[in-house]
């Protein structure tokens, strides 16, 4: 029975992998943020810019300065319960 919902999920198991989308939209999230930080302090400098220089700009430099991290934060404390019984 067990494999016969993985299958008709799309092999995600119980509830279609709702799971791994929370994460994947949160990491998404995450990923457009620093990088939007990154072009930001890229504009701000200008012509300014020195070669190089951006490349210091990573996920890490921002995270140091405050940045919140979503990546990693979603956390369930059980399977969850789609309804129904076998």
């Amino acid at each position: 029975m067990i494999a016969a919902t993985k299958n008709a999920a799309g092999g995600k198991g119980p509830c279609g992998g709702r799971v791994d989308r929370a994460g994947k939209r949160f990491n998404q999230l995450d990923s457009y943020v620093w990088r939007r930080l990154r072009r930001l302090r890229i504009a701000r400098k200008g012509r300014n810019l020195k070669p190089g220089e951006a490349k210091k700009w990573t996920r890490e430099y921002f995270w140091k300065l405050g940045l919140h991290r979503l990546r990693g934060t979603v956390r369930y404390p059980e399977v969850a319960q789609c309804g129904g019984t076998n």
